[in-house]
């Protein structure tokens, strides 16, 4: 597989960026890691750059899939927390390697990257400088030589990174931007795509351009969580969670559950399906039905019964009477299933606290239905517990009959 520089040098278009980005990625933190570092890498008041909470803020801005564009200050932000934590000599350069890219691609990455021309060296190359002059240890002027094919006989200069304020952090989702006035009180966590004890039904898949299959083989876990954590989706049906509560001492009115969009986004087909097998009893909850093909959300009530050590799960419909609070949390399961497509989709929770509106995104995240001519089915072995190649095509997922 090409390096993200190699990838980078040749990106015709933004998906091509995109899966640079991604080849990036795959060698820096882990997804979960990336909101903790970007608080990290915020608080040095890097001008333009801003905290972003979200994992999904950071597997959107890496799929492949996508043609547009994505915001430069996302891009800023991750290529530095991969540089450092690649132990790249020189962090500014590579951000001047990416901001070059970016123009060449027709975006604009903002006034601290200015394209002006560069002498030409004896060898016929062109040479850059990146500047630094914020507050920042390290960040010293450098130079760094570039080819003139790569930047077109163009060099960036980083003009300075000076103080900006810093905006709060935003359950984004993939592309908001939160700022402390607008952050309201309630927290919220998810889970996906497996129940949290004895599922042995929920299969996965993979985009084209994502891991194979084999490099999840490895991990002493259930690997379904990592695929859909590295741009993967489930397949046929999964399983969201959100459980909200609240700052203590404060309670908040949970109005409404709802899509993100009118209609889910349709991606491509997987390249690869791991079919799990199994199931379990029966689950008991607070369910939402989340039917992609039909775009329809349904507010299922409480299903199955509790057992003795389980917490009766709140009744009450969403609105005025569904509060939530530090000492009275509530957890929300939603079962989402694609058979006639494949779907990009995200949800949005919108609460009242003190008289005021708030709301709150989640995902996007990734559900399939559809294989393409080329998709790989892979069926646990019994005995051990691998996955390999089915040698039929792909089959319908579980929930879609």
């Amino acid at each position: 597989m090409n390096t993200w520089r190699e990838r980078l040098a040749g990106a015709g278009d933004w998906q091509e960026y995109r899966g640079a980005l991604r080849a990036l990625r795959e060698g820096g933190p882990a997804f979960s890691k990336l909101p903790g570092r970007s608080r990290e890498m915020a608080e040095r008041k890097i001008r333009g750059l801003r905290p972003y909470g979200s994992v999904a803020t950071f597997t959107t801005l890496v799929d492949a899939t996508s043609g547009k564009q994505p915001k430069w200050d996302q891009v800023e932000m991750l290529v530095r927390i991969c540089a450092e934590d690649q132990g790249e000599p020189d962090v500014e350069a590579v951000v001047a390697e990416w901001a070059a890219a970016y123009h060449r691609r027709g975006g604009d990455p903002g006034p601290r990257f200015t394209l002006t021309p560069a002498g030409a060296g004896p060898t016929g190359e062109t040479v850059g400088r990146a500047d630094s002059g914020g507050p920042l240890p390290g960040a010293a002027r450098t130079s760094r030589t570039v080819k003139a094919a790569s930047i077109a006989a163009l060099a960036l200069v980083l003009l300075g990174l000076g103080i900006w304020g810093i905006g709060g952090i935003g359950g984004d989702g993939g592309g908001g931007e939160g700022k402390a006035a607008d952050k309201g009180p309630l927290y919220l966590t998810s889970s996906w795509p497996t129940f949290p004890e004895c599922d042995g039904s929920t299969s996965v898949a993979m985009p084209a351009g994502g891991p194979a299959v084999n490099s999840f083989q490895s991990q002493d876990v259930d690997f379904r969580k990592n695929v859909t954590a590295k741009g993967g989706a489930t397949w046929g049906d999964g399983h969201l969670y959100l459980t909200l509560s609240a700052q203590e001492g404060k309670t908040v009115i949970v109005q409404d559950i709802r899509p993100s969009t009118p209609r889910p986004t349709p991606i491509g087909p997987p390249a690869w399906i791991a079919l799990t097998q199994g199931g379990c009893g029966d689950t008991y909850g607070r369910v939402f039905a989340y039917d992609l093909d039909k775009a329809s959300l349904v507010d299922k009530g409480v299903i199955g019964n509790p057992v003795m050590a389980e917490k009766t799960a709140k009744a009450n419909p969403l609105g005025s009477s569904f509060t939530v609070s530090a000492a009275d949390p509530a957890t929300i399961r939603v079962d989402v299933t694609a058979c006639q497509g494949n779907y990009a989709w995200g949800l949005l929770v919108d609460y009242v606290y003190a008289g005021r509106t708030y709301r709150e995104q989640v995902g996007p995240f990734r559900s399939m239905g559809t294989p393409g001519k080329d998709t790989v089915t892979y069926v646990r072995d019994q005995t051990t517990h691998g996955y390999s190649a089915a040698n039929t095509p792909p089959s319908k997922a579980v929930p879609c009959g």
